[in-house]
């Protein structure tokens, strides 16, 4: 159990770690993007015509989504790994109650075996 337990938890740490890393790539990636659309917008913003100012506001559209995306994907993530979190604990939970209940069932069978003894014993003695 305790290797399980171990395993959970190194397997938990590594999805955590890869989880972290994609949150700063994304982030990253974003950063880059929006720097380079306030670059293109500063050289283009005075001199460009109509077309490429539409093609400037479309890209700003489009990383807007990719901003609300992003967001409702890190939510989602985040309400998932809450979601195996309670179900490691319940697991875990579970693992404990079964343990006892098989310690309890051992200490049964162990007082019906001592008890069986006894009794063969005075039985011996009143012989």
């Amino acid at each position: 159990v305790a290797l399980l337990d171990d395993y959970a938890a190194r397997t938990a740490a590594a999805k955590e770690t890869e989880q972290r890393k994609r949150e700063r790539e994304e982030v990253a990636s974003l950063a880059a993007r929006r720097l380079a659309m306030e670059t293109l917008r500063e050289s283009t913003e005075d001199s460009s015509p109509p077309k490429k100012r539409k093609e400037t506001e479309l890209k700003e559209l489009l990383l807007s989504i990719k901003e609300k995306e992003l967001a409702d994907n890190k939510a989602a993530r985040e309400e998932l790994a809450a979601q195996r979190a309670q179900e490691r604990k319940e697991d875990h939970e579970e693992a404990a109650r079964a343990r006892q209940e098989a310690s309890e069932h051992m200490l049964k069978l162990v007082g019906a075996v001592t008890n069986s003894i006894l009794a063969i014993i005075q039985a011996q003695k009143s012989n």
